[in-house]
């Protein structure tokens, strides 16, 4: 069977988390095309100015530069290919779709494992296995149903609430509170060596957004445990710490949260009906045996 009737809003995000997962990669392909040809990104890949490398060796230049926007040109057509499945997917729900894009999300783990583990450059990597992740959760969610599907969108929004949440709390406040307060250079959070403007500042405003920023974590975490129980002030508390933790992101240029926390935030959404004000002490009781107090 190749289509289903009546697609779900449940599905529908999902395959609109793949819609948009194929989009920035298309995206990304144009952008590196003319970023490839910048003095700058051939620099910081060969570890040699591009004005000394032309004049030593005329050709290499531009070998160098061609070899890098042709594999540009690749990955904007293998994500246009992946908007196209996508697409299908949204339209009709065929499973061939569903299973195509499967390969997607492991082209993008084994590419973020590579650049992490060979090749050491774990800001790359990161980025890839987050994309890749992200992916996962739009596959799962796109084959599911308004009645099944909701109580494992639950499960899957705690989960990443606890990812993120723990996360930042052993990351950030350990690590970069203990650098700050020492007077030492800043350490690299996931391969970001000071990249944002939050970073720039340093002293007493890098202090503070980062204590906040684990403070933000540490709440995601009890929102985490609220939601696993289906608690509709789970939803609220989570989305209270994701709003500034949102912020806090962009200013200090943390791609993992960056993406997960949109993904949170749609999820939670797709369970708010789902999830209770008060947790029914007395369905549980009922299914013990024992009398609700």
């Amino acid at each position: 069977m190749n289509t289903q009737r009546g697609q779900s809003r449940v599905s529908k995000w999902g395959w609109g988390i793949l819609l948009t997962i194929s989009t920035l990669l298309v995206l990304n392909g144009v952008a590196l095309f003319f970023i490839s040809a910048r003095p700058s990104t051939f620099e910081q890949d060969t570890g040699v100015a591009m004005s000394e490398v032309r004049q030593a060796f005329p050709t290499v230049v531009d070998e160098v530069v061609g070899a890098g926007q042709n594999l540009s040109i690749l990955l904007a057509g293998i994500g246009l290919i992946s908007l196209m499945v996508a697409w299908e997917g949204f339209r009709r729900q065929t499973r061939w779709a569903w299973n195509t894009l499967w390969v997607l999300a492991a082209t993008l783990l084994v590419a973020g494992l590579k650049s992490v583990l060979l090749d050491g450059r774990s800001d790359i990597g990161g980025i890839y296995v987050t994309l890749a992740a992200v992916t996962l959760v739009g596959l799962l969610l796109a084959r599911m149903n308004n009645h099944s599907g909701r109580s494992n969108i639950i499960m899957i929004a705690s989960l990443l609430f606890y990812v993120t949440g723990v996360l930042g709390v052993l990351f950030f406040l350990p690590t970069t509170v203990a650098t700050v307060l020492l007077g030492g250079p800043v350490s690299e959070q996931f391969g970001i060596d000071d990249a944002g403007p939050i970073q720039a500042t340093g002293g007493v405003v890098h202090l503070a957004s980062i204590a906040l920023f684990a403070a933000l974590s540490a709440l995601e975490i009890v929102a985490a445990r609220w939601l696993g129980r289906s608690l509709k002030k789970g939803a609220i508390l989570g989305i209270a710490a994701m709003a500034p933790g949102f912020i806090l992101s962009i200013g200090m240029v943390l791609p993992i949260w960056l993406l997960l926390h949109p993904v949170k935030f749609v999820l939670v959404l797709a369970a708010w009906k789902k999830l209770q004000w008060v947790r029914h002490e007395t369905q549980l009781s009922s299914r013990s045996g024992v009398p609700a107090p």
